[in-house]
C-alpha cells in the first residue's frame, strides 16, 4: 500500500518536473523572442529619433536663413510704422509744414516725374498679361493722382523687335512713353540693343518721352567687354537734337562703374537722369540713393523702386514675396531726398492677369500720391 502511494507520489513529481522544465523552456523563449522584438523596437525608435534630429536640423537651417533674410528690412519695418503712424496723423503733418520754408521745400521734393512698366508677357507666361491696356492705364493715373504717367512698355521680354513694334503701334499712340534701348539679360549678347533707326522710328512714330539704358555698364562689365561707346554716343546725340530726355538706369554705384559712366555721359549732363535701381544686392536703397546724389552731380538723378529687391537684396524666392510697405518706403525715402525721376517695376507686382490692382497701389496712394 506504502509502495503503491509511493510510486503515484513519483509519478506526480516527475510530471510536476517535466511541467515545470516545459514551462521554463516556455518562459525562457518567449523573454529571448520578446528581447529581440524589444531590440529591434529599440533600433526602430533610434532610427526614428536620428531622422527626427535630421529633420530638425533642416528645419533650425531654414529658420536661420529666414531669420537672416528677415533682419536686413527689420529696422525698416520700424521706421515704416512710425511713418504710417506719421502720415495717418493728421496733426503731425500740419506741424511738418507750420511754416512756408518747409512747406516750398515739401513742394520742391515733390517735383518728379513718374514712370510705370507695363509688360505683356506673352502666351507662354503665367504672369505678367494685361487684359485691356487702356483700363489699366488709367488705374495707374487714378492712383497716382497724375495723368502725365509715362509708361515703360515690353511685349515678350523685348527679345523680338519684330514683335514688339506692332505691339507699340496698337497700344500706345496716346500715351507717353519711355522707351528701353538696352537690355542686358543673362545671355553674351544683350536681351535688346537698339539701334538709332529702330529708335527714330519709334520715336517719329510715338510719343516718346525718354530714352532709357538698363544696366549696360554693369551687364558688359560682368562679360568682361568693352562697352559700345560709340553707339551709346550715337543714341545721346539723337536725344538731344530731338529734345528727348535719357535715363541711364544702373544698380552698381561702386567705383568700378563711377570712371566709366561718366565719361560715357560727359558733356549730356543737359539730357541724362542717373537711375539708380534698388534690386542693388550688396546696398540698402537709401545708401543707394544718397551715394547716387554725392557721386554723379551735376545730373539729375532718380530712383527705380523694383520690387526685385526682395529677390536680389533679401533672398526671397519671388518678387511677390516683397512686403508692400518697404516698396512705399523706398519710393518716400527717394522722393523725400529729391529724386527727379521715381520708376516702379514689375507691373505684375501691382496689378493681377486680369487688370486687378494688388494693395499696394492703394497703399502708394494713401502714403505717397495722395499726401
Amino acid at each position: 500500500m506504502v509502495k503503491r502511494r509511493m510510486k503515484k507520489i513519483n509519478i506526480i513529481a516527475t510530471v510536476s518536473l517535466m511541467a515545470v522544465i516545459v514551462l521554463s523552456g516556455t518562459l525562457i523563449y518567449a523573454f529571448s523572442h520578446y528581447t529581440t522584438l524589444l531590440k529591434e523596437k529599440d533600433t526602430l525608435i533610434g532610427d526614428l529619433y536620428d531622422e527626427l534630429d535630421w529633420k530638425q536640423g533642416v528645419i533650425n537651417s531654414v529658420t536661420e536663413e529666414r531669420d537672416a533674410a528677415l533682419f536686413n528690412y527689420s529696422e525698416l519695418y520700424r521706421s515704416w510704422n512710425e511713418l504710417d503712424k506719421l502720415y495717418n496723423d493728421s496733426a503731425s503733418k500740419v506741424n511738418m509744414y507750420d511754416d512756408m520754408d518747409k512747406i516750398d521745400n515739401y513742394l520742391s521734393r515733390t517735383k518728379y516725374d513718374l514712370l510705370f512698366h507695363m509688360c505683356e508677357k506673352g502666351p507662354t507666361s503665367s504672369f505678367g498679361h494685361i487684359q485691356d491696356i487702356d483700363y489699366a492705364y488709367s488705374l495707374i493715373q487714378n492712383f497716382t493722382h497724375r495723368q502725365d504717367v509715362v509708361i515703360i512698355p515690353e511685349y515678350d521680354g523685348n527679345k523680338n523687335w519684330s514683335k514688339t513694334y506692332p505691339w507699340l503701334m496698337q497700344n500706345f499712340t496716346d500715351k507717353p512713353l519711355g522707351l528701353n534701348v538696352f537690355e542686358g539679360g543673362d545671355q553674351t549678347t544683350p536681351q535688346l540693343k537698339l539701334d538709332i533707326t529702330q529708335i527714330s522710328q519709334v520715336c517719329q512714330t510715338l510719343n516718346v518721352k525718354y530714352l532709357r539704358f538698363v544696366e549696360p555698364i554693369s551687364y558688359y562689365m560682368g562679360l568682361n567687354q568693352s562697352f559700345p561707346e560709340s553707339w551709346a554716343n550715337e543714341i545721346l546725340y539723337y536725344a538731344r537734337a530731338n529734345n528727348i530726355k535719357v535715363l541711364w538706369s544702373e544698380w552698381k554705384i561702386g567705383y568700378d562703374v563711377h570712371p566709366n559712366f561718366t565719361q560715357y555721359i560727359k558733356d549730356f549732363e543737359d539730357i541724362v537722369t542717373v537711375i539708380y535701381q534698388t534690386n542693388d544686392e550688396y546696398n540698402q536703397p537709401l545708401f543707394g540713393y544718397l551715394n547716387t546724389t554725392y557721386t554723379y552731380p551735376p545730373f539729375n538723378w532718380g530712383a527705380s523702386v523694383q520690387a526685385w529687391y526682395a529677390v536680389d537684396n533679401l533672398g526671397l524666392p519671388d518678387v511677390m514675396d516683397m512686403p508692400p510697405q518697404l516698396m512705399v518706403l523706398h519710393a518716400m525715402e527717394a522722393v523725400n531726398l529729391g529724386a527727379k525721376i521715381l520708376q516702379f517695376e514689375p507691373y505684375w507686382y501691382f496689378f493681377d492677369n486680369f487688370d486687378r490692382p494688388y494693395p499696394v497701389m492703394k497703399m502708394l496712394e494713401t502714403m505717397l500720391f495722395n499726401s
